[in-house]
């Protein structure tokens, strides 16, 4: 897919994975550049190996963020990204 554009994206799909971490904790993805959400995006317990599909908005420089409270090793795929559209769409019933 190349990566992501540095404009015109608003959103990415990733698939998120912790590998085999030593202690329970979470991890959120969220757009670079602005305050954290309290919200996960993926949970996990120890020696675990855990995939998540994530939908994420990216900040105004094209990147999102991760946060973990503890050390992990672990992976974002980038699946997907969302076109910035001018306009809301509609979606007819």
């Amino acid at each position: 897919m190349g990566g992501v554009p540095a404009t015109g994206v608003s959103a990415v799909v990733l698939n998120v994975t912790v590998t085999q971490p030593t202690t329970g904790s979470f991890l959120t993805v969220y757009p670079s550049g602005t305050t954290r959400p309290l919200a996960s995006s993926l949970n996990f317990v120890a020696a675990q190996t855990v995939p998540n599909l994530v939908v994420a908005k990216v900040g105004a420089d094209g990147k999102v963020g991760v946060y973990n409270n503890n050390v992990v090793t672990g992976r974002l795929d980038l699946r997907d990204r969302r076109p910035r559209s001018p306009f809301p769409r509609t979606i007819a019933p």
